[in-house]
Order: C-alpha cells, then structure tokens, then sequence
C-alpha cells in the first residue's frame, strides 16, 4: 500500500514537472517589447535589446532571416531577487510561439537559439514565479 502511495506522488511530481516551458508561460507577470535596431535596408540580421525601463531583467540578441526562417539568438538575465524567473518569448509568423529556457535566480544568465518560419513578429522579455 506504502509502495502503491509513493509511485502515486512520485508520477504526479513526474507530470507536473513535464509541463513545458510554454504552458507555464501563460501565466507570465511582466513583459516588456523588445527594442530594434534597424539593420542597414535590406539586411538580413537586426539587432534588439530589452528597454532599459525593465529592470528585472535584460535581453539582447540579434533576429536573422534566411529565406521562409527566421532565426532569434542571445542571451537574458535576470537582474532581481524576487523568486521569478526571465525568458525570451518569440512570436514567429507563421510557425507560432516559442520560449527561450528560463534564467533564475538573480544573476543567472542563460544562451538562447530560437528557429521558426515566417519572421519573428514580436520578441519580448517575460518573466514568471519559479
């Protein structure tokens, strides 16, 4: 019986830890637009960076396009301890959302690469409880 209630809480916890990065990301508590740099006309790579009012948090990549895919690359931090985590979230045209891993605690810098089709029509910094 013991056995049979430990592999109960142990599938649960399993479940629970499965969901993806995306689900939990709807329940996002701050986001910020990510600031363009305009290329040179016709570039194919542009530069972006988190405002500066954000102050929970930076970001900083590049978007580069290369025929029907766009590729979003860098980096977030997260500056403030306040027990949520920061990640990049990508809206590509026509392949849809994605989420980069999360950085957490205070000081945790994390490396993203993020591939869709269509441009990546909107790049924010989010960031959500831990």
């Amino acid at each position: 019986m013991m056995r049979k209630a430990i592999m109960g809480v142990l599938s649960a916890a399993v479940a629970v830890f499965s969901f993806s990065q995306s689900a939990l990301a709807a329940g996002a508590t701050s986001e910020a637009k990510v600031e363009v740099e305009k290329g040179a006309s016709g570039a194919a790579c542009e530069n972006w960076h988190s405002p500066s009012s954000v102050k929970w948090g930076y970001a900083l990549g590049t978007e580069c396009k290369s025929g029907k895919n766009a590729t979003v690359h860098g980096w977030v931090t997260d500056k403030d301890a306040d027990g949520q985590c920061v990640y990049v979230h990508v809206d590509f045209a026509a392949s849809g959302p994605q989420d980069s891993k999360w950085a957490c605690p205070e000081g945790k810098k994390i490396e993203f690469k993020l591939t869709g089709t269509g441009d990546a029509r909107n790049i924010s910094i989010r960031r959500i409880p831990a």
